[in-house]
């Protein structure tokens, strides 16, 4: 048996991302897929693609509306190796919820119907996240749990079943949080936190990003691998000192 062992730097720096966004109703998730400047594919499980309209000629997209759909585009993305450089399934709630419709017509009991839909679901997510030759990113409705010992309210994907939605961030190396939000002037825009907090889920096993940044995929992965490639123009010092001490507030 041989054995291949790679230095952990070189082998980080092969890697693909592999990212969950989550984000309200109109935050941007599904316009979020058109900034990646590289040929994109979206799943999409949501009920149109209306956001990505006026898209880019790289962006590309084929809806699925059941668990073999799904299936379906992971065979074709194995057997035929399109040249995708971003595969984004949009959204991972709305394909939860099929799954579980699907199973509650199976059993009788519930919690029985939960816990199939928790193990497709997860075994899904591992097979698209672990494509080997794809960036590959899932989005996520906004869920909001309350600790019912201190009342403190937390924000992260929102999956049908509580342990789903708890389980899942430890499955990707990046986790953020789309926020719509406005500077002291009124405008509005919109930023990925990427950085944990009392509220929001996040984490950045990069460590190369900053705790908010611009919703541009494209500048994402610039940052994280390093590439000189031109993306569009950062946020302002200024600004990202507003964030940084809260004074920016959700729109």
């Amino acid at each position: 048996m041989s054995i291949k062992i790679t230095r952990a730097n070189e082998f980080a720096n092969v890697q693909k991302i592999k990212a969950l966004v989550y984000g309200a109703a109109g935050s941007g998730k599904t316009v979020l897929c058109n900034t990646t400047n590289e040929r994109t594919l979206v799943i999409s499980a949501e009920s149109g693609l209306l956001s990505l309209k006026g898209a880019a000629d790289n962006v590309e997209a084929t809806i699925v509306n059941s668990l073999d759909d799904l299936d379906d585009v992971y065979d074709y993305l194995i057997d035929e190796e399109p040249s995708y450089s971003w595969i984004v399934l949009d959204s991972l709630s709305e394909i939860g919820e099929v799954v579980l419709a699907e199973e509650k017509t199976k059993v009788k009991d519930g919690r029985k119907a939960y816990g199939e839909m928790q193990d497709i679901i997860m075994n899904r997510v591992r097979k698209f996240r672990d494509l080997e030759d794809y960036h590959v990113l899932f989005t996520a409705k906004l869920g909001r749990t309350a600790d019912q010992d201190t009342g403190l309210v937390r924000y992260g994907a929102d999956m049908p079943g509580q342990q789903l939605g708890q389980g899942l961030p430890y499955y990707f190396d990046l986790v953020m949080a789309l926020l719509v939000m406005k500077d002291e002037d009124g405008d509005e825009i919109r930023q990925l936190q990427t950085g944990q907090s009392k509220s929001y889920i996040c984490k950045d096993r990069s460590g190369e990003l900053d705790y908010y940044e611009e919703a541009n995929l494209a500048s994402i992965l610039a940052k994280i691998t390093g590439s000189n490639e031109p993306t569009k123009p950062r946020v302002k010092r200024k600004l990202k000192r507003k964030l940084k001490t809260g004074a920016l507030k959700n729109a």
